[in-house]
């Protein structure tokens, strides 16, 4: 799962990717109820629609889909 989460990095509208796992912190205020996160930075909405239809992209969800419970997605623009 780690490598397949690592291959969107690999996704050419990307301006930046990082991959992670929860850090060794224990605050009330963190939530520790994920396994992996992934933040992708895309400059606009045509980057993220291109992301969105990307083959890496399809090929992750398709391979990896039954391996998650839940996934939690925040859309941003700043």
């Amino acid at each position: 799962m780690a490598k397949g989460v690592d291959s969107l990095k690999n996704i050419p509208s990307t301006t930046a990717v990082y991959t992670g796992v929860p850090a060794d912190t224990n605050r009330p205020v963190i939530d520790r109820s994920y396994d992996y996160s992934l933040t992708v930075v895309l400059e606009n909405r045509t980057a993220h629609d291109e992301y969105q239809e990307d083959p890496i992209h399809h090929e992750f969800v398709k391979r990896f889909a039954d391996y998650w419970i839940k996934v939690q997605i925040y859309d941003a623009v700043g």
